[in-house]
């Protein structure tokens, strides 16, 4: 669970290392990645204050990505909760979880 947490905290990071980017003015202006498309290589910055690239954090594998808005949104802690159930067929699949 701990390792799940990671990653929703790199996802997290990640949607602040777009920042850069302008806001899009409406919904229908977003973009988002399609399910099994490759994740732009970008910057993050990590709880710790460290710097690392998303490729190197992926390294080539097949990973589950989750935007975690805060223990706030039960959406969110459901889908983390869903997710623990299946974490072991997914590591069986061959997704990885942090580290």
């Amino acid at each position: 669970m701990k390792r799940l947490i990671f990653y929703t905290l790199a996802c997290l990071a990640l949607h602040n290392g777009l920042s850069g980017q302008s806001l899009p003015e409406n919904s229908m202006d977003v973009h988002p990645l399609p399910i099994g498309a490759m994740v732009p290589d970008i910057g993050l910055v990590s709880a710790a204050g460290d710097s690392v690239d998303m490729k190197s954090i992926l390294n080539g594998m097949p990973t589950v990505l989750v935007f975690y808005r805060g223990g706030w949104c039960p959406y969110c802690n459901r889908q983390l909760a869903d997710l623990a159930v299946v974490e072991k067929d997914l590591k069986a699949m061959g997704y990885r979880w942090w580290p």
